[in-house]
């Protein structure tokens, strides 16, 4: 979306991904909503569908698929993996960072 001009008003589509989910990924018995998108600095989209879909993945300005992921989680007394729900996703975008978060203090460059 773009904002519009000063003094104008209502948003502009700039552009649209139609993402249909895999029949896989569906997690029927969960509800609710959620999910989130965050440009990435090569202006790729990392995208999380929370609520039933339960998918992440990084979509570009020509609407390919970068990289996809399904969380899981193991079902100990199923012995199975299944579909882990997700409110929203973030990424790491570097060593850095993921040290930042692991020891929640900053690390020499």
């Amino acid at each position: 979306m773009e904002e519009p001009a000063a003094g104008k008003s209502g948003l502009k589509k700039i552009w649209e991904y139609e993402c249909i989910p895999d029949g896989g990924h569906a997690k029927k018995e969960s509800a609710g909503g959620g999910g989130n998108v965050i440009e990435l600095p090569d202006t790729s989209l990392f995208v999380s569908m929370g609520g039933s879909f339960c998918k992440i993945f990084i979509v570009d300005e020509a609407k390919e698929v970068l990289w996809c992921a399904v969380p899981e989680e193991w079902v100990a007394g199923e012995k199975k993996w299944e579909v882990a729900p997700q409110y929203r996703a973030s990424i790491i975008e570097n060593k850095e960072a993921l040290e930042k978060l692991i020891w929640n203090q900053e690390t020499d460059k």
